[in-house]
């Protein structure tokens, strides 16, 4: 009998603990208000969970919109326990040809986000850089939200980061920070990258942009997860051991 409750309570704990860390539920990449990749569903060359590979070259005609792109798009979730952050990450590269439509517009989206033990407060922060950009702007925003994401073409209502905006010519990088109130869990969490007057044959865009979202300590229990995760998973089936031996003991003791 003990050894089945043991079981029971590592299947619990072992459920419990994928279930906090599953990082995407839908992760996805639109172009264009496009669906183009899926993580390991749909366009994705990558069968890394939690990284999207997108090429262009293999979509009919080798372009998207007129663009040569490649996206290597990465969610890292590091919020289990204490202090920890998720980020979104991902590198662009893109370049035109003659039946080039402006705006090249990237929406990176994954739902299933959460920290374990988020009681309130967290950090957004946007960021954008690139290495090469040879004509037009670029503008890049963060945005977190509560609601489920239920379509992968349409950026989610939440809260998002005024834009961090570049212009083409020497290399450069912006970011921008918002402080969110986020008391629900899984979130959603996404970026948006929307370059304009990239045009011409030849024009290109080779940057990166990130989403990162940091708790704050404040606002974190100051138990790490997997310890009370398994103070949890333990400590009922011990419970429940105890009773059944304590109603043995005093069935004794009457006898």
């Amino acid at each position: 009998m003990i050894r089945k409750f043991l079981v029971m309570a590592v299947v619990a704990v072992a459920a419990t603990l994928a279930a906090a860390t599953q990082s995407q539920a839908a992760f996805t990449i639109a172009i264009n208000s496009t669906l183009m990749a899926q993580d390991n569903v749909l366009n994705d060359t990558d069968n890394t969970v939690g990284v999207i590979t997108f090429d262009s070259s293999f979509q009919p005609g080798g372009t998207v919109a007129g663009y040569v792109v490649q996206i290597t798009a990465r969610l890292t979730n590091n919020g289990l326990g204490f202090g920890g952050a998720n980020v979104l990450n991902v590198l662009v590269n893109a370049s035109t040809t003659p039946a080039v439509v402006s705006p090249l517009t990237i929406l990176t989206t994954s739902d299933g986000v959460a920290f374990p033990v988020l009681t309130g407060n967290v950090q957004l922060l946007n960021a954008v850089s690139y290495t090469q950009f040879s004509v037009g702007t670029a503008s890049a925003t963060s945005t977190i939200a509560t609601s489920p994401y239920n379509t992968p073409i349409v950026p989610p209502t939440g809260s998002t980061t005024t834009p961090a905006n570049l212009t083409g010519g020497a290399p450069q990088q912006g970011n921008s920070s918002m402080l969110v109130t986020l008391g629900l869990n899984p979130f959603t969490l996404s970026n948006t990258l929307v370059i304009n007057g990239l045009a011409g044959q030849g024009a290109s865009f080779s940057g990166t942009l990130t989403s990162t979202v940091s708790p704050l300590a404040s606002d974190l229990n100051a138990l790490p997860a997997p310890a009370g995760l398994l103070l949890a998973a333990f400590g009922i089936p011990a419970f429940g051991l105890l009773r059944r031996f304590g109603r043995k003991v005093d069935a004794t003791v009457a006898a």
